[in-house]
């Protein structure tokens, strides 16, 4: 059991039963701890000046999504404040440069600006920080999406691939590793867990925007799967691409259920008969997609999908998840109330544990284009 960690060296102490490791014996994740009060790390840009900082920082105290607040490049920062200069004067002064007119936005981890935060010219920071609420939330829920990807520990067989009505053969797949391989690997694999950016690796599928897609899951579990899947846009938008369907109880009470793939079958995502259409982003970027897999129904987090307002009962939809820490902590529930962690592996009970036997998160990602072309891959 790893009691602590600093960068690759882990501190461990054996279980009961465990008396010794050799040498290049294998070892592999079985049950995963997550602190529940887990929040985002935020860095602010030393172009802010100290009265900007002193002011942001004390606004920020006010937002729940927020940890910490870390000096830029100094700390691993999940988002970080900055400012851009919207009127910039290529013949000022050092004295005038701080009266040109600026605005704030918020940029991700990789240093690129998040289109759709950029604020109005010479807006307070407190302003532009509960302005920026809405937004820590879809990150933070990315953030718990991202620590529950297990593909390479999972126990779960199960393959996904993504499709376009224009090309049958699937654009990309991503599998557990315990899955039979249904294609062999290429030299430059388009499913690498590098983080990729557009100008560091071309192999990122390129999807023009507006483009339909499709999903297809193969669950070759010995147990029926249930699943959620979300979808995070450049802009930071949450999406649900498949809500639950629909029906009715003996007494006539509305009951929804999520996705369920029975033992040995495929589900096509949507369906043929459906009406509504999954399509990419129109917003230009690096767009991923999270498929959550669990061996009991998420009964929680439809609950918390019910609970939108924009959310319709009577069909099926793509879904603007507008309470993105709600949903995201129904599902981390609904997973650890499936893994059944024993409590005395537990640090203390205000975590979430999950067991690799019981939960698969696939993820793809991929970047749209404001090209009009059908689709563009290399």
């Amino acid at each position: 059991q790893v009691k602590s960690k600093e960068g690759l060296v882990a501190k461990t102490q054996f279980l009961s039963g465990v008396e010794a490791i050799e040498v290049g014996q294998l070892v592999q994740e079985s049950i995963r701890v997550l602190d529940r009060n887990l929040n985002l790390n935020l860095a602010l840009d030393a172009d802010l000046n100290r009265i900007e900082r002193v002011d942001a920082t004390s606004a920020l105290n006010n937002i729940t999504a927020i940890n910490s607040i870390i000096v830029a490049k100094e700390q691993n920062a999940d988002c970080s404040i900055g400012k851009i200069v919207t009127e910039e004067d290529p013949q000022a002064s050092d004295s005038e440069i701080e009266r040109q007119s600026f605005a704030y936005g918020l940029y991700s981890p990789g240093g690129y600006l998040i289109d759709k935060t950029i604020g109005v010219n010479n807006e307070a920071v407190k302003v532009a920080v509960e302005r920026l609420r809405p937004q820590f939330d879809n990150l933070l829920a990315t953030k718990w999406l991202e620590l529950t990807a297990n593909e390479f520990s999972s126990q779960i067989k199960v393959n996904a691939s993504v499709l376009t009505p224009e090309i049958k053969a699937p654009l990309w797949q991503r599998r557990t590793q315990i899955s039979p391989a249904t294609v062999a690997p290429s030299k430059k694999s388009l499913f690498s867990s590098t983080p990729l950016t557009p100008e560091a690796d071309r192999s990122l599928p390129l999807l023009a925007k507006g483009t339909e897609i499709g999903l297809n899951l193969d669950n070759i579990d010995s147990r029926q799967l249930h699943a959620v899947i979300f979808s995070i846009d450049s802009d930071c938008n949450v999406y649900a691409l498949y809500t639950p369907a629909q029906s009715a109880n003996a007494e006539g009470a509305v009951q929804l259920q999520d996705i369920a793939i029975a033992s040995q079958t495929a589900l096509a995502i949507p369906a043929a008969e459906n009406s509504w259409k999954w399509k990419v982003s129109e917003s230009p970027g690096i767009n991923t997609i999270h498929i959550v897999l669990s061996t009991q129904p998420f009964s929680e987090t439809l609950k918390a999908f019910a609970n939108q307002q924009n959310f319709k009962l009577d069909q099926q939809q793509v879904l603007n998840v507008t309470n993105p820490i709600a949903v995201i902590k129904a599902v981390m529930q609904d997973l650890h109330n499936t893994s059944s962690v024993a409590t005395k592996l537990l640090p203390n009970e205000d975590v979430y544990a999950l067991d690799v036997n019981s939960w698969a998160t696939l993820k793809f990602v991929y970047e749209v284009s404001n090209a009009q072309q059908p689709i563009v891959s290399s």
